[in-house]
């Protein structure tokens, strides 16, 4: 089966939504055409020169990317900087280029669980809380005849869910009177002729990502011609979706043993850190990228390590003052977890749905910066 980059891109915001990323950021289509064929991708962290290069000689169609190309707003393509050749690359070669950056991080599976998998976490939670999914109580009313049927359809389209429970409904039996018009094809009783039939009112709840889902089943299961039902948005919402995360490491460990667990995990050359490195560290708080603005949640999360990129001098002062063990792990080791995860996610879906698709990993992904 033929897909297009606009079905990889309907998968990935399914994925990672929009609606999640900062409003600084820009992710999303960088550069392409949404409607070409897609029959090779790679999935990387950067688009960069090299993996351009790589992908212009091996036929690659699409490049799925953490870090958004076109990031920052660009007001000429001027041919002389290499930011302008590698855009007229991308669309003399018919390369699309599409992004998912603090969507990304936040999503369930992105960046972030990404390293935390990376790092052995176990029993991880969320650490910055970003959006607040709505939270909807459903009723819809049915014959009896078709209660247990709507109850399945509502279930499995990802409705009832709480906590650790899932098929969660509420049914009660009453009576439903309506009258069908003279053009209607009423399931029970005859057109112009008032009725009065047996109907169960089951009641369920459900969170936005699965509305559409449960729409749809709604419409499927129930017999009617005009299925009654109601949706009601809930004050108190649903759960937070979260940047970065906190969870137990796999023993306690001395503040040595951490900085050598964590080198060794990451795959680091050296070991950047600041602050307290004498006391026991049970649990770690991570944020992959540049996160260092959160160390006093990661503190206030019960912390005992922080784990992001980019760390500056202050904050490394800051760390001291918590008595908090903060490693920086640079901005390319803490996220470049996600260039496999994309790529065994897209896979995944493209052998569910039948698609002709081969991914790869983006074979030249390397640290900007090197350690001696």
């Amino acid at each position: 089966m033929e897909i297009r980059a606009k079905d990889i891109i309907s998968l990935m915001d399914a994925w990672a939504p929009p609606s999640l990323a900062e409003s600084w950021d820009h992710p999303g289509l960088q550069a392409g055409d949404p409607d070409q064929s897609v029959h090779l991708l790679m999935t990387a962290l950067d688009l960069t020169r090299a993996n351009l290069d790589y992908a212009m000689a091996h036929g690659v169609d699409m490049i799925v990317s953490h870090h958004p190309f076109l990031f920052r707003g660009v007001q000429t393509v001027d041919l002389r900087m290499e930011k302008g050749r590698m855009l007229a690359d991308l669309l003399s070669h018919r390369i699309c280029s599409f992004a998912a950056h603090t969507n990304l991080d936040t999503a369930d599976g992105g960046v972030n669980d990404a390293l935390a998998e990376a790092l052995g976490l176990r029993s991880c939670t969320g650490l910055v809380p970003v959006h607040q999914k709505k939270r909807y109580k459903l009723v819809v009313y049915v014959p009896a005849s078709h209660a247990e049927a709507m109850r399945r359809a509502l279930t499995s389209a990802g409705a009832g869910i709480a906590g650790e429970y899932t098929h969660c409904t509420f049914s009660s039996v009453g009576t439903g009177r309506f009258l069908p018009g003279t053009a209607s094809h009423p399931f029970l009783g005859e057109a112009g002729r008032e009725e009065a039939a047996e109907e169960v009112r089951i009641e369920t709840f459900l969170e936005e990502d699965c509305l559409c889902a449960v729409r749809e089943a709604v419409r499927a299961a129930h017999p009617y011609e005009e299925p009654v039902w109601d949706l009601y948005e809930l004050v108190d919402g649903g759960p937070w979706e979260t940047m970065g995360r906190v969870g137990e490491l796999p023993h306690p460990m001395s503040g040595e043993e951490a900085l050598l667990y964590v080198k060794e995990k990451l795959g680091l050359e050296t070991v950047k850190w600041a602050g307290l490195a004498n006391g026991v560290i049970r649990k770690a708080a991570i944020l992959g990228g540049a996160g260092a603005e959160f160390m006093s949640r990661a503190k206030a999360a019960g912390a005992d390590l922080y784990i992001t990129g980019d760390v500056k001098y202050h904050e490394g002062q800051e760390a001291e003052a918590l008595g908090l063990l903060l490693i920086d792990g640079g901005h390319f080791h803490t996220e470049k977890w996600i260039i496999p995860r994309m790529a065994s996610r897209i896979r995944q879906a493209a052998e569910e749905r039948g698609w002709e698709l081969t991914v790869l990993e983006d074979p030249v992904a390397a640290d900007v910066f090197s350690y001696r």
